[in-house]
């Protein structure tokens, strides 16, 4: 009996194999565009929740938190740190980028932030500069095009120093420094003092004088009020700072996770100085009367004051 049966043979069953392999590999490739785009819309969304936030509060003359915002509430993590040190912006980091998602961002063709790095390899993390107001940013990273002293080279010559044309570094009373760095009196109070009188600074510098005393803060710090409510007297290591003023006799540095919040005195309900608080925390509230403790209350929650037990507690 004759075998009627037909079917497809060894090469054509190949051939549809490798149409459908192609079709595949086009379609995951695609996909995985598709999903890095998303990632860069959705991070840079974050990122810009954020700066306006922070926009806001700089502008206002206000310090800078980030304290209500969740830093893992992305595929990202945007630590709640915000980098202040250079005159009119603010820098916010992303963590862990990787490589496909870190071009996306790059590509987008938005002048507002300065990203740093400006290529990109492997996972790393990314720095955006914004300026304070978030107008478009045509100056490089850091000092850029703004420079509230002499520029000098690459280094602005702040504290009252100028450039000198021979070395092209900041000098102030015969004292040159280091590129980068620029002099500050570090010795004594005396306007007319010599050169042995100033040291080098490679961040913030602060004359010592009848009001004040003598600060370097280097670029990873952030000068703040810790006694001294007309002058800053101390460096902080964080930008989670609480800069005292007017009732308040102190301020604060918060490092390690946490955030600066004013301190009330539960008698007079005035801002007695400041405490270091878990994240979300918004106020905080001393009970002197009882144990010394001092009670956070996160934000959305009220306070309330218990006299006859002489303690604080916060409730919804």
């Amino acid at each position: 009996m004759r075998n009627t049966e037909s079917g497809r043979s060894m090469v054509e069953m190949l051939g549809v194999l490798a149409i459908i392999g192609v079709l595949s590999v086009g379609g995951i490739a695609g996909y995985t565009m598709a999903m890095n785009k998303h990632r860069a819309n959705e991070t840079i969304g974050r990122l810009m929740n954020r700066a306006v936030v922070v926009s806001g509060q700089r502008q206002l003359g206000q310090t800078a938190s980030l304290s209500g915002f969740n830093e893992n509430d992305g595929a990202y993590t945007i630590p709640n740190n915000v980098d202040t040190n250079t005159e009119g912006k603010f820098k916010l980091t992303i963590q862990n980028i990787p490589e496909s998602v870190c071009s996306k961002i790059i590509t987008m063709e938005w002048k507002i932030p300065v990203i740093t790095p400006e290529s990109c390899s492997g996972t790393s993390d990314m720095t955006f500069q914004f300026n304070n107001d978030l107008s478009e940013n045509t100056g490089s990273s850091d000092e850029g095009e703004s420079c509230a002293g002499v520029k000098c080279g690459e280094t602005c010559c702040t504290n009252g120093s100028t450039c000198d044309a021979a070395t092209n570094r900041c000098t102030r009373a015969g004292k040159v420094c280091p590129e980068g760095e620029v002099p500050y009196r570090a010795y004594t109070s005396d306007p007319d003092a010599t050169a042995d009188a100033y040291e080098c600074c490679d961040g913030y510098a602060q004359d010592e004088t009848d009001g004040q005393i003598a600060l370097c803060c280097h670029p990873n710090q952030t000068p703040y009020h810790y006694y001294n409510l007309s002058s800053y007297d101390d460096c902080c290591n964080s930008t989670e700072i609480y800069n005292a003023g007017g009732y308040v006799t102190s301020g604060c540095c918060c490092e390690g996770g946490s955030v600066a919040v004013p301190k009330y005195d539960p008698y007079t309900d005035r801002i007695s100085g400041c405490a270091c608080g878990p994240i979300g925390s918004t106020e905080a509230y001393w009970d002197f009367n009882v144990d010394n403790e001092t009670v956070f209350c996160e934000k959305g929650v009220d306070h309330e004051f218990f006299a006859q037990n002489g303690y604080w507690r916060c409730i919804p």
